[in-house]
């Protein structure tokens, strides 16, 4: 009984660091809290990993233009 508390437990938390991390935007913070979640929820993995995907590409890309930034200047 003790351990379905506190898996609940670390749903909660880990669902609210994941609310956090995309008010404040903040991709890596997003990308931790996923795999937090993808801990806690490994039914949901498939959701997980497509978000997942989606946030490293967009990080990625934004590494890619300022990596051309600085080539061009």
């Amino acid at each position: 009984m003790k351990k379905k508390g506190v898996l609940d437990s670390a749903k909660q938390y880990a669902e609210e660091a994941y609310k956090l991390a995309k008010q404040t935007n903040i991709i890596n913070l997003q990308l931790s809290a996923i795999d937090q979640l993808n801990t806690v929820e490994p039914e949901n993995q498939s959701i997980f990993a497509k978000e997942y995907v989606k946030l490293t590409d967009s990080l990625f890309q934004g590494e890619r233009q300022v990596s051309e930034k600085i080539r061009t200047h």
